[in-house]
């Protein structure tokens, strides 16, 4: 047996049955854990503590399933994932050996009511788009809001076969696991926003060609309700095909996830806040139990935590099938009525290419958000007659936008 073998049998699942046995301790009454429910907008806050405990029993299969949402159960990527295994191996051998640091993670459900109203305003000016090249990532911008091209059962295929954007970041941060005990499939007008869930591992690759790529110390520092700094909204686009996205109740139904994923409430997150620093203990630093805490440090800035601005990208066009132009238009417009600046990862797609372009000349027009969507249903209404009349060749999207935006 080599040396990680040991090191698992000697420390680490001995730790995760310690975790276990402190089921009763961190969790006294077990109907202290409700179910974030469809229609209904609530937060649960849970300790670190709490979630280790959770994904504890995730490991040896005994949570219960919460009804409509999805399985909490660790069994079918520990014998078929050995890189999502490494993961979370090394989130359990971490907290093993360094102790468990004394923070929350909290896991809003937010409802927009009555979406069947909503309807971008003629007074909202477009708010500040700005094009990332590749080499940026969006879990790198720190003090934003960050995407998670979520399934609308959140986690997607995590605990299945699925790995790509939030089956990586949740086997990274694997606290936000947590989320598939007790929130239910989303509807259109609902998302989930997680906050504080710390980063474990580091990756390589993506899909097929992920790979564990070793510990990640994480030095966001905590809010002044204990969690880290970092804001997480799980959002799920329309699963698109050839016509149903440019349908305008299909874009009307992009624009409201949006807004209800970015339109936080005040309490949600502590945007600009005193922050304390975070120095969580790296692998052999500490021989800590379960029940140690790591401490936190010293009083850090607030200035770049505005939580302001929305760090997102190509949502839903890799698997869902959606249209890279029409996407970033909805994303800008939903934003945009939530009064949130857009901070946009390409990933150097080339279907992107143009948009640039686009914004600066809707940008410098000074438009608002109802003219962006006017100017949408315009185009659909030019692409059902370019249909229909094979000689009338229709632009493309943002060839029609900066043309529209000189008028």
């Amino acid at each position: 047996m080599g040396e990680e073998g040991k090191e698992f049998f000697s420390k680490t699942l001995p730790f995760i049955q310690e975790l276990i046995l402190q089921l009763p301790v961190q969790f006294p009454d077990m109907k202290s854990i409700p179910i974030l429910r469809q229609g209904h907008a609530a937060t649960l806050t849970l300790t670190a503590h709490q979630c280790a405990v959770i994904l504890a029993c995730a490991f040896f299969n005994l949570l219960p399933g919460g009804w409509m949402c999805p399985s909490l159960d660790f069994g079918f990527i520990l014998s078929t994932s050995k890189e999502k295994t490494k993961c979370l191996l090394h989130y359990f051998h971490r907290l093993a050996v360094g102790g468990i640091s004394k923070r929350n993670v909290s896991f809003h459900r937010l409802v927009l009511k009555d979406p069947e109203k909503f309807k971008p305003q003629e007074g909202t000016k477009l708010t500040e788009f700005k094009v990332l090249p590749v080499g940026h990532m969006i879990e790198d911008a720190h003090g934003c809001l960050q995407a998670d091209f979520a399934n609308k059962w959140i986690g997607g295929g995590v605990l299945r076969g699925g790995c790509v954007q939030e089956e990586i970041l949740f086997v990274e941060k694997p606290e936000c696991l947590c989320s598939l005990l007790f929130c239910q499939v989303m509807l259109d007008n609902e998302s989930i926003t997680l906050v504080g869930a710390e980063r474990f591992s580091k990756h390589t690759g993506y899909a097929r060609g992920f790979k564990y790529a070793g510990d990640f110390v994480d030095k966001t520092p905590l809010d002044p309700k204990g969690r880290i700094a970092n804001v997480i909204i799980a959002y799920d686009a329309l699963v698109a095909f050839a016509t149903n996205q440019y349908r305008e109740d299909m874009m009307m139904r992009e624009i409201v996830k949006t807004f209800v994923a970015v339109d936080l409430p005040k309490d949600a997150v502590c945007a600009g806040e005193k922050l304390t620093a975070y120095a969580p203990r790296a692998d052999k630093e500490s021989n800590s139990s379960a029940g140690e805490e790591a401490k936190d440090t010293s009083v850090v800035a607030p200035q770049q935590y505005a939580f302001d601005t929305f760090s997102t990208g190509n949502w839903g066009c890799g698997a869902f099938g959606g249209d890279i132009p029409l996407k970033s238009m909805l994303q800008w417009i939903g934003c945009s009525e939530a009064k949130k600046k857009v901070l946009y990862h390409t990933f150097g797609d080339h279907r992107a290419q143009g948009l640039e372009s686009v914004v600066g000349a809707v940008m410098k027009a000074g438009k608002s958000s109802s003219w962006l969507w006017g100017s949408l249903l315009a185009y659909l209404k030019r692409k059902r007659q370019g249909s229909r009349n094979p000689d009338d060749a229709v632009p493309k999207l943002f060839d029609f936008l900066i043309e529209a935006a000189k008028e």
